[in-house]
């Protein structure tokens, strides 16, 4: 753990970890990090709270965690008692142990040292969280909230995701937002080599939906041989991956399938260009945001096939830059990638289109410019919280 100060008068501390491990907080916070320290937008502080250790037990009651947890928030303490902080951007969790510990983050800036406080939600799980509380979880994450001056979430479809702990007019959409130049800078060709390659990237959970692609792939391989299936990413579970590799073994799929473990920079970026189709049928069991592996695909000129979950509809629209099939349906997925094999001119007409719609509405710019707004917006008013 580190705290890193940006030169000149300080405004904000940024609270949140930073890759590795690689997943959509951590790569969100760095590249709002980045993007701050080229702009100068704003004057920030930074701590970081990522374990670079913890991997399966994110989020648990353990005896590592806890004493981690307790570190963040003494350095917290320190840091809003010696720096010149106005405003606390924290992004906030789902479960109920990191939660309680973001919410110590909200009631020792906003309570004790009276700071404004942006909270930013990276998923789509927490009106189910706060609903599935007892009633005694409930008044205190009321309480916690009272302490919030403005919320960000990822898409106008989950506003609703906070309207039980947060007025309406203090939540605001802010898009994730990439770098669309760093995938049109690196130069790197799909492959004329007669295959047609498919690709996954993701956290190796089931409900992910990557299973939901290998089980598609013996149908469409029985019509169109020539598919490639990569999935990159880190698993979660040795038992998911013990029937995964199973079921690739028992329909004889090795050749199909190559899983390729985690793929980060350039070389992820080539990946992505060097494939036909991005698929990511998720039904995240802790409620989908808006995911950046959509945005990369996009960026990447590919046509992608997910599901109506978070704001993914707010990225992709059924027919235009993708299709949009049904969760847990291998079935469905088989059918849409049969269509985009069948139809060269259409895949290429949706990769374009999903171009143009990443420069147009997710770019980094656009990110940095809204988490920047409300955090100034924070700054304008002596109201708080609740509704």
């Amino acid at each position: 753990m580190n705290l890193k100060v940006n030169a000149g008068k300080k405004k904000a501390l940024i609270v949140g970890p930073l890759p590795p491990p690689y997943h959509g907080v951590a790569v969100m916070i760095k590249w709002l990090l980045d993007g701050l320290r080229k702009s100068n937008g704003l004057d920030f502080v930074h701590l970081n709270t990522q374990d670079r250790k913890k991997n399966k037990n994110f989020g648990k009651f353990t005896l590592r965690n806890s004493w981690f947890a307790l570190r963040s928030i003494l350095l917290l303490f320190g840091c809003l008692f010696n720096q010149t902080i106005e405003v606390v951007y924290i992004p906030i969790s789902q479960n109920f142990w990191a939660f309680l510990r973001d919410s110590i983050f909200i009631l020792t800036a906003g309570l004790l040292f009276r700071k404004k406080v942006v909270i930013h939600l990276h998923g789509g799980y927490f009106k189910t969280f706060y609903q599935n509380g007892s009633r005694s979880r409930k008044l205190y994450m009321k309480f916690a909230f009272r302490y919030v001056n403005r919320g960000i979430v990822l898409g106008h479809c989950l506003r609703h995701v906070l309207e039980d702990v947060l007025a309406d007019d203090k939540i605001d959409v802010v898009y994730n937002g990439i770098d669309v130049k760093t995938f049109d800078e690196i130069e790197s060709q799909r492959e004329k080599n007669g295959k047609f390659k498919i690709l996954f990237a993701g956290v190796l959970e089931e409900s992910k939906g990557f299973f939901d692609l290998v089980k598609a792939v013996p149908t469409v391989a029985r019509y169109y041989p020539h598919i490639q299936v990569f999935i990159a990413g880190r698993w979660q579970d040795n038992g998911l991956k013990n029937r995964v590799s199973t079921y690739i073994r028992e329909n004889n799929l090795e050749e199909k399938i190559k899983f390729l473990g985690v793929v980060t920079g350039e070389q992820k970026i080539k990946l992505f260009k060097t494939s036909d189709l991005f698929v990511l049928p998720t039904y995240y069991f802790l409620g989908e945001g808006q995911p950046v592996v959509i945005l990369e695909a996009m960026a990447a000129k590919l046509p992608v096939i997910s599901t109506d979950k978070g704001s993914i509809k707010e990225m992709v629209t059924d027919g235009h830059n993708g299709f949009i099939i049904s969760p847990s349906s291998p079935h469905q997925i088989a059918e849409k990638i049969a269509i985009l094999i069948e139809n060269e001119r259409l895949r290429e007409k949706m990769g374009e289109k999903s171009h143009r719609r990443v420069k147009d509405e997710f770019s980094l710019d656009q990110y940095l410019d809204g988490v920047i707004r409300t955090i100034e917006k924070s700054t304008m008013t002596t109201e708080r919280g609740n509704i």
